[in-house]
């Protein structure tokens, strides 16, 4: 299985990491930065001295504008590799979590290929029964054959999208 992201990491400075001690203190450290992150976030987005790209979460601007723009992020950045020491390095250059909400910094980019897609909302449903709850009515084939289809695996489930 491919990693999306970089691997957790309790940070050196912790005594005994696998202990229940040190899981809780790693938790209390890792929740402090991401709150550290969430208020430095609502004092320093949107970037004002970068430049939006059409309506996305990507910003643009020279190399002096970005790397003073990391400049400000750099503090939280080192304190999160702490937790994320493998972020960034060879062979497979994970990022760091998405779930900091850490901007990356990616320099030199000559081209940008942008493709706009249509979100998907993905639901799982156990029974049939919930599925109509929230989704509606269905033929009677349809719930005769989602029927037969639980009733038949135990590990079965209806999904259903919408966008």
């Amino acid at each position: 299985m491919s990693r999306r992201s970089a691997p957790f990491v309790a940070p050196d400075y912790i005594d005994d990491p696998v202990s229940k001690d040190g899981k809780k203190q790693s938790k209390a450290l890792l929740s402090t930065l991401q709150e550290d992150i969430s208020s430095f976030r609502n004092e320093q987005f949107p970037p004002y001295i970068l430049r939006q790209v059409r309506d996305m979460p990507i910003f643009e601007g020279n190399l002096a504008e970005v790397q003073a723009y990391q400049q400000r992020w750099q503090p939280l950045i080192e304190r999160a590799m702490a937790f994320y020491p493998a972020a960034y390095l060879p062979p497979d250059h994970l990022p760091l979590p998405a779930s900091l909400e850490i901007p990356q910094f990616i320099y030199h980019v000559q081209r940008l290929h942008l493709t706009k897609t249509r979100a998907k909302e993905s639901k799982s449903f156990g029974s049939v029964g919930a599925l109509i709850d929230k989704c509606g009515e269905y033929s009677a084939d349809e719930l005769t054959r989602m029927s037969a289809i639980l009733d038949g695996d135990d590990e079965a489930r209806l999904v259903a999208h919408r966008e």
